[in-house]
This record gives structure tokens, sequence and C-alpha cells, in this order.
């Protein structure tokens, strides 16, 4: 899996860093929660439509739970990378 980055300058006036030169990752497509069903399915035993399932049951739980005002916070360790995922309540 290859990352793919754009050189970008910073221009911005009032920056201590003005003038210096920063890589930008770019995300290269989207991928929609049936895409990664389908991807799940082929990794693991569960079929495509239980992991569907889970998915909206996790979504209405999520939704009920930040209305309450609590705040989830997950890190996932995979090989070489770390995910940060914290969702909290917008009004």
């Amino acid at each position: 899996m290859s990352v793919v980055y754009r050189l970008t300058q910073d221009n911005r006036k009032q920056s201590k860093t003005k003038g210096k030169w920063y890589a930008r990752s770019l995300h290269t497509g989207v991928i929609d929660i049936d895409g990664l069903a389908s991807i799940m399915q082929a990794n693991c035993t569960l079929k495509k439509s239980d992991i569907l399932a889970v998915i909206a049951e996790l979504v209405d739980v999520m939704r009920a739970q930040l209305q309450n005002w609590r705040h989830f916070t997950r890190t996932i360790k995979w090989r070489d990378c770390s995910f940060c995922l914290t969702l909290n309540l917008c009004l």
C-alpha cells in the first residue's frame, strides 16, 4: 500500500515557518460501508450480511450513547500503524 503525498509551501503571513515546504498526504479514493463489509467478509468467517447488521446496530448504539454525552475513544494498532478514533456529539 503506497501513500501519495503533495508538497505544499507554508504561505501564511504570520507563520514562523513561512516559506518552508511540507509533505501532505492525499487520499486517493473513498470506500463505503458495503465495500468495507465485502473486504471484511473475505478476511474472516463472517458473512457480509452479518457485518452490515453489526455496523447498523453499532450506529444506533453510538448515537444513543453520544446523545447521553458520552464519547468513544479507541486506539487500534495494526502492523506499523496506529489509528485513533474519537467520536463526540456535535450539536
